[in-house]
């Protein structure tokens, strides 16, 4: 399957509201029959995203009567969807989305399609059809789709599992990692672009960015602080990474929406 980039809605771009990037959007947890491969379920008007910021995961996105699969971000792309654009969508744990949907990650790299663009899109829209209430597509058609579609789902590769939680945990090179795990490098490599979307190293970096996301979420602090905490060897390597990704600096992503106008210095 080839497919295209498009002129597409863009993702949520986080799961909790103390910073201004998270002040659009609406997230709450899965239905329990879903929340192994889903991560959270979510609302809001895609055209008042301030930072559109990469992530591993693959959304789908149901806006303006149409249904869309946005796959894994390596990069920062812009924001193309005007205000006044209330979308719903479901976004897959890492990992998840591509067996799901059964395709392969690195198909689904940077790419923002109509479900029709898939090779079970057909399916999908019938699937959709009958789970949505008298014609209405809300979060709970979305999840019956993702409950009927994990039905026959490719099953979860063990190794790409075990290379996730590892990189997660940002202890080890890929090199001791894979010596950890008796594989060699080409085989993870080979084995996470499939199931996430990217080489262990970009994977990596956006995991890192949304640790430190995360944390100052829960607790305010300063940039160099931070950067130590969420793993970066520094605040430069911090500044590095986080402009590289979204586009801005660390000191305007972190911003916090009770903060005043001008953004943190970097």
């Amino acid at each position: 399957m080839r497919m295209q980039r498009a002129a597409a809605p863009r993702r949520s771009s986080g799961n909790a509201h103390p910073l201004d990037v998270d002040r659009w959007l609406q997230e709450r947890a899965p239905s329990p029959v879903v929340s192994d491969v889903l991560r959270c379920v979510w609302s809001g008007d895609l055209g008042e995203m301030a930072v559109p910021i990469p992530d591993e995961c693959v959304d789908i996105i149901w806006v303006a009567g149409q249904l869309w699969v946005c796959g894994p971000e390596s990069q920062r792309r812009p924001v193309r969807t005007a205000p006044g654009s209330p979308a719903v969508g479901v976004r897959f744990r890492p990992g998840h989305g591509p067996r799901v949907l059964q395709v392969g990650g690195a198909e689904l790299t940077d790419v923002c399609v109509p479900v029709t663009a898939l090779d079970r899109g057909v399916r999908v829209q019938n699937v959709l059809q009958r789970a949505a209430h008298r014609g209405v597509v809300d979060v709970h058609a979305l999840e019956t789709l993702v409950a009927k579609l994990a039905c026959d789902a490719w099953p979860v590769d063990p190794v790409a599992a075990e290379l996730g939680v590892r990189i997660c945990r940002g202890t080890l090179p890929l090199n001791k990692i894979a010596v950890a795990m008796g594989r060699s490098e080409r085989d993870l490599r080979r084995r996470s672009r499939s199931a996430f979307g990217y080489a262990p190293a970009t994977l990596a970096r956006i995991v890192r960015l949304h640790r430190a996301l995360g944390l100052a979420r829960r607790s305010p602090r300063g940039l160099a602080e931070l950067a130590v905490a969420a793993g970066y060897t520094d605040q430069p390597h911090m500044n590095h990474d986080v402009r590289a990704l979204t586009g801005t600096t660390p000191g305007r992503l972190l911003r916090s929406s009770s903060s005043p106008t001008e953004p943190a210095a970097d």
